[in-house]
């Protein structure tokens, strides 16, 4: 008798528990914090070390966020297949809520990004390294 309240309880606390969904992100090696190194121009074959912008993109359920070292955030929606990732949707953001959906790429450009819809095929994806083309750049991560 003096058990049952404590069995009433415990369940209670698992009809609680089972009724949560947990949402988890399935993106294999591309979740996670990503550090851009470099950008590398595919026409001439230049290179742009990006290591003192601190430029990074972090990858979660089906959200992109590029925050650069000066403060600015970038959100895509993003989708991928075992070769390719496809960025779309590229909002601002300008803090305390205020968000702007871009209408051109020209605020992206500095970070690799050169159309709105922009697609990448994934020349290396390991746990620590990344490497994503487009028509015109190469970029080149490191996990975090």
């Amino acid at each position: 008798m003096r058990h049952i309240p404590f069995v009433m309880a415990l369940a209670a606390a698992l009809v609680w528990l089972g009724s949560c969904t947990l949402e988890h992100s399935d993106n294999g090696k591309l979740d996670g914090f990503w550090f851009l190194n470099s950008i590398d121009t595919m026409a001439t074959g230049g290179r742009k070390q990006m290591d003192a912008s601190q430029v990074t993109w972090g990858f979660q359920h089906r959200l992109l966020e590029v925050r650069t070292g000066e403060g600015d955030a970038f959100y895509f929606r993003f989708a991928q297949s075992t070769d390719s990732l496809i960025l779309s949707h590229p909002v601002q953001y300008a803090g305390q809520g205020v968000e702007t959906v871009l209408e051109s790429a020209g605020l992206l450009q500095p970070w690799g990004v050169n159309r709105l819809e922009e697609h990448f095929s994934f020349v290396k994806l390991s746990g620590s390294k990344m490497v994503l083309q487009s028509t015109e750049l190469r970029l080149n991560f490191t996990k975090l």
